[in-house]
């Protein structure tokens, strides 16, 4: 905060400095019109400060509270001076809210100051005294309300002071203006928002206000009148579009706004409940805009009515891109973060759909919101995608594609390759009246330009930003190119020569998210932290430069275009910059400024012998279920083997029976495609869930561990561990269109523990197992190493944050946990570095009952600032991605939570035995400072077989699949309350096969059980479990039959006869003799091994 003061020659200013300390600081301003700016003092204080005021008289003293203390400064011999001004419990507990000074002629000093409190108290202290001399309780006066309201206290939350009168602002809405002596209001004005702030200009006679949803206003005192100044924004800008005289803007403070460009006027503020809008675009009339949400929601509304027309399709995640097509009335298309394309058209007074286009814009935020971008006659949309690499050109008829351009393969001007791997960042139209071309920004800073038709490279540039391009516009004559990037815009001569320097413009405090021009191309809109309004002036005449002349100041020789700041549409506090990517160093993840900094050099030189020390560390075998375990193999491949040629093998696996529930997360679902994966062994079985087909992929020779799928369902990643013919573990990377292998990954030396894809599927994580925990980041475009590390624990639970990329977290062994933040170096892959911080964890939440330290086993994404993480205890705690802090824990389950899955008000839990939905609703609202914590509860129960292992959910949470370790697969519908069996096993070895006739077959396993299957249809028809013994060793039958009565199956089990009555299957004669066959029906062979068929 600053504070001048009444004099203006001195200026306060609190903060904190690099550790995080609060800090005074006390500016000279005598010399300020030459150049020079001196430090008075300055002084660091560990209470906290909320407000700040200098005095009035004497400039050297000043005065600050905190919402519990009240400290009284002064400037001494070149120093800042306390003392502590001794406050009585009652204002303590109940919390300081501001402080101010008033003229006076009671003190020596010639001024008192007067401290309000959120219980409606005024304390007043004499600053030669350091003493309360005073206090007294405000109450609001009933006569001037209309609704006459009994007399309350008040709760304030600011004050301000003139020299004859009193003004507080209070939670409940009210400005109020005090008697001096505050024995009455004089004059009352309400707010329908909180406020937040009050100020008196130097006479005394108007005030200032300022509310809690951006707009400031002025009251005049002396006529009893009141002024709205402006309205803005609370938080940062998303998105913008400019129609004829309208602008409208989206902001994550959740309100849609319509503004006049020739006012800068709002007109129009929307919003929808629990709803983010992201992105905007007006229909070409003006009289309609969509809107896109966080929620994938899109929704289409009427500017003269000032309403929702009509909901369109809603998309599974964050709306990246949306856009009407210019000169196609009522054509909409909007894609969402999973690569999704959606077109619509005006049928009457709806939209109708046109098409849906998955895996067609690159998965990646970074793009939002301008993922799309519609050609000036609207014919033609542009995106980065499906890779990116690749830039995609369609037509907005039916989203056909015309063209493809991959930017990878741009040489540099020499000839020469790229030094490094480029990719697309932005896209943009450059038309004008003798060609129609492409602008893509890329990561390695370089701006392209190619022919819209051909693809043909036209020109490159290099650099244009220092860091990420995040907009790129063309003026509507096509004669320059704007960029925005590294908090600045550039303006561009759009033929892109190296010898014309671009003009720089400063403004923005943080990201520029959108450029806009207005119809006339007269003037530019930026959006960010705040909008600007620029006049963008165009030159007759272009200057080019020479050699010699590029290095001297741009500002002297490039006169392309200029801007200049014709006003601000609003005035949005600026966010703290210094926590950015760049800045983000070792041992932690700073952020919000709250925590301690490491510089990259201590932390590079701590981190690598810290992995030095951890590399060769030996753990102990973990209790906790989640952690996989190799099953017990009494088996070996033959020394010798014959593998035939293709199209030349005698046997070919037809089907499988049985899931392996000894893995973990070894099940796939992808409800969009329906494309359903589990494993059994070594196998992985691709299954049709409408007709039961079945497709393999075998290429492993030990059982697979775990599995991860792409998002964009086309590769597939198995992992197995080592042993005997394979020295290193095994990573299968599947195509999933040809269900061939691309390539096999061996760098874990023991079992794989978990694998995860981050959001974009640029980037494959994977954690080896308690035997050597060796986290490893494998880049997807050649399948190389990008990263590698080591865990100081055995990690049960890796995965990728899905709201940012680049983050992941690993939970495991003794409630240790970790936040990752992968910092790439876009130039030199080589160069990436992994920055990491363990948070401290609750005692409440390490321990259990008894004492013993808890193992985190299971965590999930439920927001992108919120993480639920699941423990052996059966705990869930619920953490502050953006703080690293548990905000709440609640115990959820008598035993180990093996797997969450979450979607924003929904939870999804697995246990022993169990799976519970949980209604989470407002825990997406948490942070660390809120006060009040949501009831969460169980809004359904399903008893299941076994410990839960794997689980995958549809985006709404409502069907899934599900598997535990008895070897079964379950689906699972809430709505109904329903759990069907999709997949049976044996849950150890299976002993003995017998087939019947009647197309079906029985089976024994060690697990002590006999089961009846069905060939056709691979499904458990019957299933008897031997009482009374352990184990099942060997199964015999002799004949089976179809007859009318009840039959009997004589087996032999631990020396004993036992017969099993089927009702299905009939008996004719039991015969002893060894040589009795029974005659094959088809060509089809079964077999046993493990426990699956």
């Amino acid at each position: 905060m600053l504070e001048f003061s009444v004099c203006g020659r001195s200026l306060c200013g609190i903060g904190k400095d690099a550790k995080g300390q609060n800090m005074i600081v006390v500016w000279n301003l005598t010399e300020v019109e030459r150049g020079m700016l001196t430090v008075t003092a300055k002084a660091h204080t560990d209470v906290d400060v909320i407000a700040a005021a200098l005095d009035p008289v004497d400039s050297a003293r000043l005065v600050t509270c905190g919402h519990d203390n009240v400290q009284l400064w002064r400037v001494r011999d070149g120093s800042l001076r306390c003392c502590s001004v001794s406050l009585r419990g009652g204002q303590k507990r109940a919390g300081i809210s501001d402080v101010c000074y008033k003229t006076t002629k009671e003190t020596a000093a010639g001024v008192t100051i007067y401290v309000s409190c959120l219980s409606g108290e005024v304390v007043r202290i004499d600053p030669d005294l350091a003493a309360v001399t005073s206090v007294q309780s405000l109450r609001s006066d009933p006569s001037l309300v209309e609704s006459r309201r009994p007399s309350s206290c008040i709760s304030i939350t600011a004050m301000a002071a003139s020299a004859s009168l009193f003004a507080t602002t209070s939670t409940d809405g009210f400005l109020r203006f005090w008697m001096p002596d505050f024995s009455r209001v004089l004059i009352e004005v309400e707010h329908e928002e909180p406020l937040l702030q009050v100020v008196f200009t130097q006479d005394g006679h108007r005030a200032l206000v300022s509310t809690a949803v951006g707009s400031l206003a002025i009251v005049d005192v002396a006529t009893d009148s009141y002024r709205t100044l402006l309205r803005a924004h609370t938080d940062e800008v998303l998105d913008m579009a400019v129609s004829e005289d309208l602008l409208g803007t989206v902001s994550a403070d959740g309100t849609i706004r319509i503004w006049s460009l020739e006012t800068s006027q709002q007109l129009y503020d929307f919003s929808i409940s629990g709803e983010v809008p992201c992105n905007i675009s007006f229909r070409s009339s003006s009289s309609e805009f969509a809107c896109g949400f966080l929620s994938g929601r899109v929704t289409v509304f009427s500017v003269p009515q000032a309403k929702a027309l009509t909901e369109l399709k809603q998309l599974r995640g964050q709306i990246t891109g949306l856009a009407y097509c210019a000169g196609h009335e009522g054509t909409l298309c909007y894609c969402d973060q999973f690569g999704t394309i959606t077109l619509y058209r005006t049928s009457g007074t709806g939209y109708r759909l046109i098409r849906g286009l998955p895996n067609a814009v690159y998965r990646h935020l970074e793009l939002a919101p301008n993922a799309l971008v519609v050609s000036r006659n609207g014919s033609h949309i542009a995106c980065v995608g499906p890779s990116e690499y690749v830039v995609t050109v369609m037509d907005t008829a039916a989203l056909n594609e015309v063209l493809r351009i991959d930017v990878s393969s741009v040489k540099l001007p020499s000839g020469a390759p790229y030094p490094a791997l480029d990719t697309a960042q932005q896209v943009a139209f450059l038309t004008s009246a003798a060609s129609h071309e492409l602008l893509v920004a890329t990561s390695g800073s370089r701006l392209l330009r190619f022919d819209a038709w051909s693809g043909k490279l036209l020109a490159q540039l290099q650099p244009v930003h220092t860091g990420a391009c995040t907009a790129v516009i063309a003026s509507v004559d096509g004669r320059y190119v704007l960029t925005a990037g590294d908090n600045c815009i550039k303006v561009w001569d759009s033929s892109l020569r190296t010898n014309v320097i671009p003009q720089m413009f400063i403004g923005h405090s943080s990201r520029i998210n959108s450029l806009c021009f207005t119809a006339d191309g007269a003037s530019l809109v930026s959006a960010g932290d705040s909008v600007f309004y620029w006049s963008f002036v165009r030159s007759r005449e272009q200057k080019s430069l020479d050699s010699n002349d590029v290095y001297r100041k741009p500002e002297l020789q490039s006169n392309a275009a200029s801007l200049s700041v014709h006003h601000l549409i609003d005035d949005i506090p600026c966010r703290d910059i210094s926590t950015s990517l760049n800045t983000r160093t070792a041992e932690l993840i700073t952020r919000q400024g709250n925590q301690r900094p490491v510089t990259p050099q201590n932390f590079r030189q701590a981190f690598e012998q810290k992995e030095e020390k951890e590399e060769g560390k030996q753990f102990s075998v973990p209790k906790a279920k989640k952690h996989f375990k190799k099953a017990m193999k009494q088996s070996s491949l033959a020394q010798r083997r014959y593998t035939a040629l293709a199209g030349q093998a005698g046997l070919k696996l037809n089907s499988v029976i049985g899931f392996n529930g000894n893995s973990r997360n070894n099940v796939v679902w992808h409800p969009e495609t329906g494309l359903f994966i589990y494993t059994s062994g070594c196998v992985a079985i691709v299954e049709d869930l409408k007709d039961g087909t079945q497709r393999h992929l075998m290429g492993h020779v030990e059982e697979i561990s775990t599995l991860a799928l792409q998002h964009d369902c086309q590769v597939l990643v198995s992992a197995s561990g080592s042993s005997g013919a394979a020295a290193c573990s095994q990573m299968c990377v599947w195509d999933m269109q040809s269900l061939a292998c691309r390539t096999v990954l061996s760098q874990h030396r023991t079992d794989v523990q978990s694998l995860d894809f981050c959001l974009d599927d640029r980037f494959l994580l994977s954690v080896g197992n308690y035997q050597d925990p060796k986290i490893i980041i494998w880049s997807t475009y050649d399948w190389t190493v990008t990263m590698t590390t080591h865990a100081s624990y055995p990690v049960h639970t890796a995965l990728w944050n899905p709201f940012r990329s680049c983050e992941f977290m690993t939970v495991g062994e003794q409630g240790r946990m970790t936040f990752w933040l992968l910092e790439e170096n876009h130039s030199n892959r080589t160069l990436a570095q992994l920055s990491m911080h363990e948070p401290d964890v609750p005692d409440e939440l390490l321990y259990n009952k008894l004492g013993n330290v808890v193992h985190f086993t299971s965590a999930c994404y439920i927001s992108d600032k919120h993480l639920c993480l699941g423990t052996s205890s059966g705990r869930l705690a619920l953490w502050d991605t953006t703080t690293n802090i548990c905000i709440m824990h609640w115990i959820a389950d008598e035993s180990e939570i093996g797997v969450i899955t979450g979607r924003s008000e929904r939870l999804v839990t697995g246990s022993q035995n169990r799976l519970c939905l949980w209604d989470a609703a407002g825990l997406t609202q948490l942070s660390d400072s809120s006060q009040t914590l949501p009831k969460v509860a169980v809004s359904g129960d399903m008893e299941l077989e076994g410990y839960v292992t794997t689980a995958n959910f549809d985006s709404a949470l409502v069907m899934g699949i599900v598997g535990t370790d008895t070897g079964t697969l379950w689906y699972i519908n809430w709505s109904e309350n329903v759990h069907i069996r999709l997949v049976s096993s044996h849950r150890d070895k299976v002993t003995a096969l017998v087939r019947c006739p009647g197309n079906g077959f029985i089976t024994s396993s060690k697990d002590g059980s006999i089961r009846v299957w069905t060939l056709a249809s691979r499904e458990l028809t019957m299933q008897f479990e031997v009482a009374g013994q352990v184990r099942l060793l060997i199964l015999t039958c002799y004949a089976f039959v179809l007859m009318a009565a009840s039959s009997s199956v004589t087996a032999a089990s631990c020396g004993f006869l036992s017969e099993l009555q089927l009702y299905f299957i009939k008996s004719s004669k039991f015969g002893l003799g060894s040589n009795e066959t029974i005659p094959e029906q088809n060509s089809e062979m079964v077999s046993s091994s493990g426990g699956r068929i």
